[in-house]
Order: structure tokens, then sequence, then C-alpha cells
């Protein structure tokens, strides 16, 4: 809630100029396509070391910005209009697909994956957006950084069955690693990459996950410090938000909410400036479908400087 103004998410935002108070609703059809969780397991190339210390090297995502002079534009236009949203990330357009990118290759236990080395010099955190998404059944997709520190996936077809625009959470690091294990029937994936999150800024590092960095104001405590006693329950339909709009990447928070019919669609109450970048400009229904949920972030103690617990996440 910011100056009394709320928003509730939906996949197609009203015209109501983002000045004003407006409430769309956002649910989906069915929980499963809306997944991100990842099913876990180890990427197979890990076990054979030794047969790919040869590598193909890392496509280098070309960086024609300077971090340092983002960080204080941002900071300045934050200072000038009392914008809210924080800019974590900028978005560098790419065209990166398993047909056009990348090499295959057969391991030594009969598994064929494709790989495909990705960086952006100095960089935070990576973040993958995709045009389309569809890993068939049988196949699976994992994404690491280059110490092997995050893990994401295994993202199978029980991930997001029906196909379309999709993101992967922050991969911390300048460096990532997309390993793709081919199903047994041979059908082929669509991995179609259209742009890369170069994480800049309100993002740290913290034995090997990314994290939110921001000082807490005078009013707050963490979640678990004794004031929090209390909201042990509530604490677990927070969350904070990943939000592309046009060419950024800015962060938000918000909450499930529950409805009068008590059926459990997953509403998420948020701030109405969540859903406008810092010039006003509305997310689109296509922005939306690649907005990232995370869920279970907070520090384990009550000192800031606790560890954070490990986060699930959401996209759609």
């Amino acid at each position: 809630m910011v100056n009394g103004k709320w928003l509730m998410v939906n996949c197609q935002l009203s015209t109501v100029n983002c000045q004003l108070l407006c409430i769309v609703v956002f649910w989906a059809m069915q929980t499963t396509a809306l997944a991100q969780i990842s099913e876990g397991g180890i990427p197979p190339s890990f076990q054979f070391p030794t047969a790919l210390r040869s590598q193909t090297a890392s496509v280098q995502i070309p960086v024609t910005f300077n971090a340092s002079e983002l960080i204080r534009m941002d900071n300045e236009r934050q200072a000038v209009q009392g914008s809210p949203l924080l800019v974590c990330a900028t978005l560098i357009e790419v065209n990166y697909n398993p047909s056009n990118a990348g090499y295959w290759r057969r391991l030594p236990d009969g598994n064929t994956i494709w790989q495909l080395h990705l960086q952006a010099k100095d960089a935070i955190a990576l973040m993958v957006y995709y045009a389309d998404f569809y890993i068939p059944e049988g196949g699976k997709l994992f994404i690491y950084n280059a110490d092997k520190s995050q893990i994401l996936g295994a993202y199978t077809q029980n991930t997001y069955p029906a196909g379309g625009r999709f993101a992967t959470e922050f991969v911390a690091g300048d460096d990532l690693t997309l390993e793709y294990v081919a199903a047994p029937n041979g059908e082929m994936p669509r991995i179609e990459i259209e742009a890369i999150g170069y994480g800049y800024n309100h993002l740290s590092v913290i034995a090997g996950s990314v994290s939110l960095r921001r000082e807490s104001a005078p009013c707050e405590v963490n979640i678990n410090c004794e004031e929090g006693d209390a909201w042990q329950n509530q604490k677990k339909g927070v969350c904070y938000m990943t939000q592309r709009i046009n060419n950024r990447t800015y962060l938000c928070t918000g909450s499930l909410v529950n409805n009068t019919a008590q059926d459990l669609k997953p509403y998420i109450l948020t701030a109405q400036h969540c859903a406008c970048d810092n010039n006003n400009v509305e997310a689109s229904a296509d922005d939306m479908n690649q907005w990232v949920f995370y869920f279970h972030h907070e520090m384990d103690g009550c000192n800031a400087n606790s560890p954070s617990t490990a986060t699930k996440t959401i996209v759609g």
C-alpha cells in the first residue's frame, strides 16, 4: 500500500492512468499453469567433469551500458519523482534457442544434452526471459552459475505444460549455463530466449543465492523477531516480485489474499505503482506473463545479518 492505493494484479491492466487508483484481478485457470517450482536433481554433466573439460566458450552478451551510470540515473529519478519502484535489472535483447546457439553432446551415460553458456560481464545476477518455453515429456532443463553454487531445476513438462512466455529467476553472478537433457522420444523443446535481465542494483549474493537488498525503514522489523511471533502463518502469503515492464525489471512486494468465494484462486494484492514503470508506462499482458513471485523470503533470525531462507517462485 502506498498513499492509500492498492492493486490486485491481472494479466491485462486497465487503461486507467497509473497515477490513479485502479483495481484489477489476477488469477489463473489452473495453478499448474503458473508453476515454476523446481523438481530438484543434479545436471547429468556434473558426473563427467573430465569428459567435459574441453568446453565451448561462453556466448558473450553485449553490455553496452555502464551499470554505475544506470544506478546514478535511477537514484536521481527516484529523488526527483519520489518513485517507490526499485530498478534491479535492465534487459538485453537476444535470440537464442537450441537450434541456433549452444551445442549438443552425448554423455558417457547415454544422455544427450544441450548446453548454452552465457556471460554478461560484471552483472550481480542474470535472469532469463523466454518468448516460448516448453519442455517435452521426459526432458529436463537445469540452469546453474559458473561455480555451481546455485542450481535451478529440473524444469520439466509439469513446469509450464501449455508453453508460452516465461521467465526463470535470478542466478548469481555474470555467467550461467542452461543444460537441457533430451527427452527419450526425441521431441525437441521450445527454449526461445528473447532477453537477458542484467541485474545491477538492489541485489546481493549470499551463500551462492540471490536475494533482495534493501535497508529496513525505522518502523520495520524482521518477521522472525518477537514482534512477528503472532504472524507466522500470515507470513507464508507474503512475496516479493520481479516485474518486467518494457525493458527493465523492477522490485515490489505483495501478498496472497483469499476472496469471498473462499476458493483459493491465487489473487495477489500489491500496490498500484507496482504495475507501472518510473515513466508511468503500464506493464503489458506479455510483460506480466514474465513476472516472477518469490515466496518465503525472510531472515532466519531477528538480526538483519541473519542468513536468509530459500525462496520458492511462481511465474505469470
